[in-house]
């Protein structure tokens, strides 16, 4: 027998009509606002699968996404309309269209007041729970004196950070951080031939991680810049790492 759908938690304004099916409530989520309603509903309803997913209303249809392996084809294509019509910064020929797109499809990537800032430096924090969520971890609540706390013990719990490695979250996170992330998230060996890739970029001098920064190589979910840097030093956008967590969850994105 179905389970009931649990207690509504939230109503939220945003610039659109839709209903998110969702277990967390981020705090992106919590900064939008202005006109029409979204409802973050959490519920329980086992034999038809229903908790987890995310259910867009898009004109007359309504789009549920269970998860990456349905942001494809056609569903991704809709998905992809549904985001330009609703975030006035970003468009179909957008090089990041694809990635935040899917992303936004599977909740793991909200917006600000009607926005997704894909040209804004992407701060550690962020990346964490982007990263958390991304994994499957969409029960995390918010906490409640700094919005990113719960995810980042979970990071923690899960060796993904260790103390001592973030002076502070709240700051831009650099490319080669992002980079030791991923490859504790993918936690496989993989083979590294460090003369071929510290010769591939003229700048991996400059590499702290190295061996993070080349198995991220080599895994082909971060690479260089046309001018053959890679930059590790260097902050990342909130599109770049749309980008890199998609080629993290999903390997068939990757190059």
């Amino acid at each position: 027998m179905f389970k009931k759908l649990l207690s509504l938690v939230l109503v939220v304004s945003f610039t659109f009509n839709t209903v998110i099916y969702a277990n967390s409530v981020t705090e992106e989520m919590k900064d939008i606002g202005s006109e029409g309603t979204v409802e973050i509903i959490k519920n329980q309803v086992d034999a038809v699968g229903v908790s987890g997913k995310v259910v867009f209303n898009v004109g007359a249809e309504l789009l549920e996404i269970a998860g990456l392996q349905d942001m494809k084809g056609e569903m991704l294509s809709k998905v992809k309309v549904y985001a330009v019509e609703v975030f006035v910064d970003i468009k179909s020929s957008d090089w990041f269209a694809d990635s935040m797109s899917k992303l936004v499809g599977i909740g793991v990537l909200n917006g600000y007041d009607g926005k997704l800032n894909p040209n804004e430096q992407i701060k550690a924090d962020e990346f964490v729970k982007m990263t958390i969520t991304a994994m499957g971890y969409t029960d995390i609540q918010n906490g409640s004196e700094y919005w990113a706390m719960n995810y980042i013990v979970k990071a923690t719990e899960l060796g993904l950070v260790r103390n001592g490695e973030f002076d502070e979250y709240n700051r831009a996170i650099t490319r080669e951080e992002m980079a030791r992330i991923i490859v504790r998230v993918v936690n496989e060996d993989a083979t590294v031939d460090m003369d071929k890739v510290s010769a591939a970029f003229t700048d991996w001098s400059t590499v702290t991680y190295k061996d993070d920064f080349a198995k991220a190589v080599m895994l082909g979910i971060m690479g260089g810049y046309p001018d053959r840097t890679v930059r590790a030093a260097a902050s990342a956008t909130r599109a770049e790492a749309t980008t890199m967590i998609v080629r993290l969850i999903d390997p068939s994105a990757r190059f």
